[in-house]
């Protein structure tokens, strides 16, 4: 029968062995996870490579990363401008009175802004006037804020306001300009 202390020599060297695998099975996994890790790093780098070249070509007395940085700046600026120009692509189209303007004779034109708009202008001799009673300014209000976009409202409520001697028609210019 083998003594107390040769039996937990053996355990104790079981326990050792465990303790390796384990160590061993985690530092294989680790080190698959870090070869994955470089190896996607590596495909970025590859993908970074052309605006590296095109950064520094633009940038060429910056560093890399300052060239990279201004490259990205610029990038975004003209992302802003073209979702600029989404965004108001629909609304330029559009006249005063919310219509293209472009149905022939005999044919009526609606858009949801010129529905919206109803009465509050008139026609005479192809010249829109805009009203500017009570109503219409609730309704250019109305258009407002359901089509932020559409300069016109704000020129319209710029145009009552001031009329009216209400100073809040600056800030409706101001935004009608921006928007034109």
């Amino acid at each position: 029968m083998p003594s107390a202390e040769s039996q937990q020599l053996a355990a104790a060297r079981r326990e050792t062995s465990d303790l390796k695998q384990t160590f061993t099975e985690r530092q294989e996994r680790l080190s698959s996870q870090v070869d994955a890790l470089l190896k996607g790093n590596d495909a970025l780098q590859k993908l970074l490579d052309p605006f590296k070249k095109m950064a520094t070509r633009r940038f060429p007395q910056l560093d890399t990363e300052a060239a990279l940085a201004k490259l990205a700046a610029q990038v975004d600026l003209q992302r802003k401008g073209l979702n600029t120009i989404r965004r108001y692509t629909e609304v330029s189209r559009l006249n005063f009175i919310g219509t293209t303007g472009m149905a022939g004779a005999g044919l009526e034109e609606e858009t949801p802004i010129s529905r919206m708009l109803e009465g509050t202008f008139t026609v005479d001799n192809n010249r829109s006037r805009f009203s500017c009673d009570s109503a219409a300014i609730l309704k250019f209000q109305e258009v407002v804020g359901k089509f932020p976009d559409f300069p016109f409202s704000y020129y319209a409520l710029a145009f009552c306001l001031s009329q009216r001697g209400d100073k809040s028609w600056k800030g409706y210019a101001t935004k009608a300009v921006e928007i034109l």
